[in-house]
């Protein structure tokens, strides 16, 4: 990674992405993204997208009630409140 001096530009050209970065622009190597696909991490995602699924089939009264749960327990959002009381994560309550 590099800082360079050259008109503003973003994105990838090649083996080259150009990002704006906090002190200026800057150049690295192109890195593909890691996305293993291991049955461990199917099975999370599937569990994550059913809880997500039924957190927008709640009523507004449900809503409210998870709200209230969420703020009691330990301040968190209330749709990760629901996540974690599903069973499907626990690390948060931690």
């Amino acid at each position: 990674m590099s800082k360079i001096i050259s008109p503003p530009q973003s994105g990838r050209v090649g083996p080259v992405v150009y990002v704006n970065g906090r002190y200026g622009q800057i150049v690295r190597q192109y890195v593909c993204p890691r996305n293993p696909k291991t049955p461990t991490q199917q099975a999370n995602r599937s569990g994550f997208g059913q809880v997500s699924s039924g957190w927008r089939a709640l009523s507004p009264a449900q809503r409210i009630a998870w709200c209230i749960a969420a703020w009691i327990g330990r301040p968190m959002r209330p749709a990760t409140c629901a996540v974690c009381e599903s069973g499907f994560i626990d690390f948060a309550r931690d």
